[in-house]
């Protein structure tokens, strides 16, 4: 899962993925189902919120810093069994639903059985196939996503590899003991000298983008270039 400040799950249900994932500053369960919102219960704050998630989407005011995760009913064709939901989805339902989530301002994910239609509808989408065991024995079940996995919400998945990882939450370690052990002004201080290396690293690395930019166009000489280079810089200051 990308960052985010805001997380919505559809099709709430168990709520398994909630149940899991480290909680963002705002979450949100949709169900249409009352029974499966008033038995849930999660560590972090929940906003449980019993609606069509079709309906609901529409209506949210996004702004790009949430992550939508949608585990619908699987789709009659894809199942094992003859296992029905209390809130089913036929067809049109997911055609619906594929067609919301492709205009979502946000990142989305959405998890189903391998098919066609998804495959079809969401074909310029990222995706990741695993198998899983459930009632009916081993199947394959997709992610597909809007997003480049480049970074990910879970603080322990950090680093390049397996020993990487452990290399970099043994560092966190260590370095949560000393500042769990420092005085309040001394944790400021950590935070503000931070914060100001941050700053000045993203200061740099926009000068150098558009340094890269305005030298690789004047080299090229194409009509675009010289357009460009009556523009000015973009401004760098926070």
């Amino acid at each position: 899962m990308p960052p985010h400040s805001v997380y919505l799950e559809t099709h709430l249900g168990g709520g398994a993925i909630m149940k899991r994932k480290p909680g963002a500053l705002r979450n949100i369960g949709i169900d249409c189902d009352a029974k499966a919102l008033e038995g849930f219960c999660c560590d972090y704050p929940v906003e449980l919120v019993q609606d069509c998630c079709h309906r609901y989407l529409v209506g949210f005011p996004f702004d790009g810093t949430e992550l939508v995760y949608c585990d619908p009913p699987y789709l009659h064709s894809t199942r094992k069994s003859d296992r029905r939901y209390r809130y089913d989805y036929e067809t049109g339902f997911h055609e619906g639903l594929l067609a919301l989530l492709r205009d979502m301002p946000c990142s989305v994910m959405i998890l189903g059985y391998l098919s066609r239609l998804y495959d079809d509808r969401l074909g310029d989408w990222g995706s990741v196939s695993l198998q899983v065991m459930n009632q009916a024995g081993v199947v394959t079940e997709k992610v597909w996503f809007n997003f480049v996995p480049d970074r990910v919400h879970w603080a322990r998945y950090a680093g390049r590899n397996f020993t990487h990882r452990q290399m970099v939450m043994r560092k966190v370690q260590s370095w949560g003991r000393r500042y769990r052990g420092m005085g309040r002004g001394e944790c400021l201080a950590v935070l503000a000298r931070g914060w100001r290396w941050r700053r000045s690293e993203y200061i740099g690395m926009v000068n150098r983008m558009a340094l890269r930019e305005e030298l690789g166009d004047r080299l090229l000489g194409t009509p675009e270039a010289s357009r460009r280079r009556n523009v000015a810089l973009p401004c760098a200051c926070l």
